[in-house]
């Protein structure tokens, strides 16, 4: 990922990389970069991302499927500084990215994504891309930022009320989209008659 991004013309790419084993594998690559290549040990969930770089930023990853939506709503509460994003997950939870509403995988993360962002599945991954494969595909999706968000009469202000009701401020959001999602009421007892 980050040859090709470089290889595509990035003026500059700031690589946050945890495991040494990928920082040393990325090493030789850093050096014919010749300066556009910068590579930060840390983990991601740590970082300030308004400190890297200038904005507006564009996020590209292959994220960790274990923290892949954690990061993902931290970045949504932050759009202003973000230009766009193109992200990889686990199918499961690019299908919740892009549900709309009436889809069977529409829920808190698809309302939180879909009301800051323009939401797109770019593609599929399917497991054997990979080596080892993980036991489930991954898809790419690219989210845009609205410049003016939906629902909040044009501004990037929440938490204020306006003629149709008052809407969450965005950490409130983003707490609930994060929170493990919840059997329907008549999910269990369907199962037992079953």
């Amino acid at each position: 990922l980050t040859r090709a991004l470089l290889t595509a013309g990035a003026r500059r790419v700031i690589a946050i990389e945890r495991d040494a084993r990928c920082i040393e594998a990325l090493q030789p690559l850093r050096i014919a970069a010749g300066g556009r290549l910068e590579i930060i040990e840390a983990d991601a969930r740590a970082l300030d991302y308004n400190t890297l770089g200038d904005a507006p930023r564009r996020l590209v990853s292959n994220l960790p499927y274990n923290v892949g939506t954690h990061l993902l709503v931290g970045w949504l509460t932050g759009t202003d500084s973000i230009a766009g994003m193109t992200l990889m997950f686990q199918r499961e939870v690019a299908d919740r990215i892009v549900a709309r509403a009436g889809d069977a995988a529409y829920g808190r993360l698809s309302v939180l994504a879909n009301w800051r962002c323009r939401t797109e599945r770019v593609f599929n991954v399917p497991a054997r891309a990979f080596t080892p494969p993980p036991k489930v595909d991954s898809a790419v999706v690219s989210l845009t930022p609205y410049t003016d968000l939906p629902l909040s009469g044009g501004s990037r202000s929440a938490g204020k009320s306006d003629r149709r009701g008052i809407w969450p401020a965005p950490q409130d959001a983003a707490r609930r989209a994060e929170r493990p999602r919840r059997r329907p009421r008549g999910a269990a007892r369907q199962r037992r008659d079953q």
